[in-house]
């Protein structure tokens, strides 16, 4: 019988009899699509690193339905500091059957929102740079082919790590829209950049 210090994959899990374990495989795992699949691997990696001691603080018929990291850092941190920052700073967010008090839930729901803002606020300051980066190139009239595929490049990084950060915002972050509104906006600009580089014949 797989279990999660044993199993290689998230899909030997699913199906498995709650027999000795405290996790609900079927919650814990669902996920469709490729970005679903990856959050469903990624969680397996976090219950290998908790589940040792997570067994440990469980009440009787304590049920685990889902968990999650959370992290005191962004993105962009974890980037510039590398893979220490994001250990120092890493939690576990996780959700059981047992009840809790109101002021833990508030608790746990503002951090998780913290997190999320932080992350949107540093989306949103990338989406800045983006914006800055074309009217650069318009002044220079730098409007080459080159210049657009690696903006549209960069465009394309920002729709990944939008699609990334709401698919962890599953709260409701309040700057979620402005993030939106603001990759929308970046889009728009590539847009007329794009538009003079066919207009010159760059694009031809």
């Amino acid at each position: 019988m797989a279990t999660v210090e044993s199993a290689q994959n998230y899909e030997e899990l699913l199906g498995a009899t709650a027999t000795a374990s405290p996790y609900e495989y079927g919650t814990l795992f669902q996920g469709d699509g490729f970005m679903g699949r990856q959050r469903c691997k990624q969680r397996l990696r976090l219950l290998k690193r908790i589940d040792f001691k997570l067994r440990h603080i469980l009440d009787r018929g304590e049920r685990v339905h889902f968990v999650t990291t959370g992290t005191t850092v962004g993105a962009g941190e974890r980037f510039l500091f590398r893979i220490l920052a994001y250990h120092l700073n890493r939690r576990a967010l996780v959700f059981t059957s047992r009840p809790r008090d109101q002021a833990m839930a508030a608790s746990i729901e503002d951090q998780f929102l913290e997190g999320r803002e932080a992350e949107w606020h540093e989306f949103v300051r990338e989406c800045d740079k983006f914006d800055a980066e074309i009217a650069r190139e318009i002044a220079k009239e730098k409007f080459t082919p080159a210049e657009l595929d690696e903006e549209e490049q960069n465009l394309e990084r920002l729709q990944r790590w939008y699609r990334e950060l709401r698919a962890r915002d599953v709260l409701g972050a309040p700057s979620a829209s402005e993030a939106e509104l603001r990759l929308k906006s970046s889009s728009e600009r590539l847009e007329g950049f794009a538009q003079q580089v066919f207009e010159r014949g760059g694009g031809a």
